[in-house]
Parts: C-alpha cells; structure tokens; sequence
C-alpha cells in the first residue's frame, strides 16, 4: 500500500520506517499479511554506524541535498557524532562505533 511504509536494507540488515497514520488501524480479517498495528508517534532517533570517512561523506551529501546537521561533534572518548532530522522530524544520527568502544 503506497505511503505505508519504507523498508531499507542497511548491509545485512532492514530498517522498517513506517507511517503511524496508515499502520494504526488493525488488518482487515481477509488481510493478505495479518501485521498487528505499529508506527511510532513523536519524534524517534536511530544511529548508523559510520566509519568517519563516510561521515564526512554523509555531511557533504546532506549539505547537497540542504538537510540541516544540527549538532557534529567529537564524543569525549573519541568517535564522531553526526545528528539531523528526516521529513518526519525524527532525529537520524550517523556516528562511529568507538563511541561505544567497539
């Protein structure tokens, strides 16, 4: 269904990003796949791990794309930070493991 939801595949892994509005509503008992309601409300934040190449990369291609970076910093152990917002005002963060010592 359009404008449901967005499902990316990041490596071995899927970030489902979905819209609350259209997910609220329970499937209809005839439902092709019975998924029980889900979306979140309110602002959320997810975190990719990002070597600190890629996240001056990603810096320079949201500067391209006018996305705002609303905070970039270095963690006091080590390890860069990088914090902006998708469309839905969640709070997206590309940061280097080593800020969690791995």
């Amino acid at each position: 269904m359009e404008g449901r939801q967005v499902f990316y595949r990041c490596g071995n892994q899927m970030l489902l990003y979905f819209n609350p509005n259209a997910t609220k509503l329970p499937p209809a008992p005839q439902a092709r796949f019975p998924v029980p309601p889900h979306g979140a409300r309110g602002p959320g934040h997810v975190c990719f791990p990002a070597s600190a190449a890629e996240i001056s990369a990603w810096c320079e291609h949201l500067e391209k794309k006018g996305i705002a970076i609303e905070a970039d910093f270095e963690w006091p152990g080590g390890g860069r930070s990088i914090y902006f917002r998708d469309p839905a005002s969640n709070c997206l963060e590309f940061a280097e493991p080593r800020i969690w010592g791995l």
